[in-house]
């Protein structure tokens, strides 16, 4: 059901751009095609060096009321952009996504309603369907243990190292927004941390309906930057929330597994591989881990 005007609560969508000219106008078309109508679309960009700039202004002087800009004239990385377009946000809910990802039509509605529903849950998120750099369906990213009641906890979520279901997916509540935003020590990958304050405060939920698509490009490919934040993110858990130490020491052996994967299916860097199961095996032994370490040793890439 779609509340009328006078009932809608804000909703700040705030769009992280780079160098997206290719993507940028059907990203944001999907966002202004949404049945939700009080929204503000915040859309930061890191100065780009490919004319997303120049389309991001035309784009702007044809909707002045919706789209709010904020051009930087230095790259700050992501962290940084993510904070300065969060730092503009004022709905009640706000929804933090890619220059390059798509809203499926009803997305805003029905994650509103939730929340408006169940004020005791932090984040709403959804199914999630992964697409190619061409815009080709890859598959339907369920939620990762695929519960009959898909409700998660700030433990599952670090267990999982923030991969419930792709985060351009989710939305929160403003007012759990940590106040410091993005952890500027986190360069590459700070969302993770960022989602774990949000979700301290109240449980995630996660809509059995596919409401984003989220474009994997080679680019997304594992790489050490993004282990290495991942791995000061579980550090930093282990300061803000010592009580989770089982869940944070899993998490570590899945980011490990994961990278062990990568190494062997994607780089046939059988060694490097051989290294991360190890690490990963010595934070959890599972049958799953077992069998990834058989086919790395044997090099069978599967």
């Amino acid at each position: 059901m779609i509340l009328p005007l006078s009932e809608q609560p804000l909703v700040s969508i705030v769009v992280i751009v780079y160098n997206q000219s290719n993507y940028i106008k059907e990203c944001i078309q999907s966002i202004l095609s949404q049945d939700y109508t009080n929204i503000e679309i915040i859309i930061s960009d890191d100065a780009s060096k490919d004319g997303t700039d120049a389309l991001l202004q035309k784009m702007h002087a044809a909707d002045p009321e919706k789209i709010i800009l904020n051009l930087a004239s230095a790259n700050q990385g992501i962290t940084g952009n993510c904070n300065a377009g969060l730092r503009l946000a004022k709905g009640k809910y706000v929804a933090m996504f890619a220059g390059d990802d798509l809203m499926l039509p009803g997305r805003i509605t029905q994650q509103v309603e939730f929340l408006e529903q169940h004020p005791e849950f932090s984040i709403c998120g959804s199914y999630v369907q992964v697409i190619d750099g061409q815009g080709r369906a890859v598959k339907i990213q369920k939620d990762k243990f695929n519960k009959r009641n898909p409700v998660y906890t700030l433990d599952e979520l670090i267990a999982s190292n923030n991969s419930l279901v792709p985060v351009p997916g989710f939305m929160v509540r403003a007012d759990r927004i940590p106040a410091s935003g993005y952890d500027y020590r986190l360069p590459k990958a700070s969302d993770s941390l960022f989602y774990y304050h949000i979700a301290s405060k109240g449980d995630i939920y996660i809509l059995k309906t596919p409401l984003t698509q989220y474009r994997v490009h080679q680019s997304h490919a594992s790489n050490m930057g993004y282990l290495d934040d991942s791995l000061v993110s579980l550090a930093l858990c282990e300061f803000y929330f010592p009580e989770l130490y089982s869940a944070i020491k899993k998490g570590k052996s899945n980011l490990y597994y994961s990278y062990a994967r990568h190494l062997h299916k994607v780089k046939k860097d059988y060694s490097g591989a051989l290294k991360y199961i190890t690490r990963s095996l010595l934070g959890d032994l599972s049958f799953k881990k077992l069998l990834a370490l058989a086919l790395i040793i044997c090099r069978v890439d599967r």
